[in-house]
């Protein structure tokens, strides 16, 4: 089987100026097509059969040794294999483009927003996902997520996602690999953050994956 890159859910010009259009594009046709030629290339995709769901390839690729880590808002990490990696970075990019839409951020509504204020309100969550952003050692994803009922963040390194936990359920995701960055903010990570949470977050891509769930 082969997966095809999916097309943006909006222009690449949409997400400027938090997002340049320059950037969106080396994002996208570099790096996003590349994790998806190179995970059809894996054998275990190529002599899948047809209509396998990518879930299914992240899911075996994770059955590598688990590596303990500090707590907190990192839970224990795969060991990574390349099948692992592309196909975790796949699914990552494809909810990325999703987690963000032009004229996002600012309050969130629905059920999504109840959990905001459970959680300690906007600028609390707003505070711990750019310093749990800034704090990912190298390269990786944060990811906003509902577990028992309630808002939790996963600092993911790597390609490391929600979906290889029991009972995370991934809503919006900021990537914070050098690539999704540089062009525009050098290497000012937290600014990125803090403008990407501001002006692009798409709570109601959050509220469907919550009422999906």
């Amino acid at each position: 089987m082969e997966f095809e890159a999916p097309p943006l859910p909006y222009s690449r010009r949409a997400l400027a100026p938090t997002i340049s259009e320059d950037a969106l594009k080396e994002h996208y046709e570099k790096h996003f097509r590349g994790y998806v030629e190179k995970l059809n290339a894996t054998p275990q995709v190529s002599q899948a059969p047809d209509a396998t769901p990518l879930e299914k390839f992240i899911l075996n690729g994770a059955k590598a040794s688990w590596k303990e880590l500090s707590t907190g808002v990192i839970p224990p990490v795969p060991q990574p294999t390349h099948l692992f990696d592309m196909a975790a970075q796949v699914y990552n990019h494809v909810f990325f483009w999703n987690s963000l839409k032009n004229k996002g951020g600012g309050e969130p509504e629905g059920e999504v927003a109840k959990g905001v204020e459970a959680y300690g309100g906007l600028e609390k969550l707003r505070k711990d996902v750019v310093e749990a952003g800034a704090a990912v050692f190298g390269s990786g994803w944060v990811w906003i997520c509902a577990k028992d009922e309630k808002l939790v963040l996963l600092r993911g390194l790597g390609a490391t996602l929600p979906i290889i936990y029991d009972g995370y359920v991934p809503l919006l995701t900021i990537d914070v690999w050098e690539h999704a960055y540089y062009l525009d903010y050098k290497s000012d990570r937290k600014r990125y953050i803090e403008q990407v949470f501001d002006n692009l977050l798409n709570w109601g891509f959050a509220n469907e994956n919550l009422e999906n769930a």
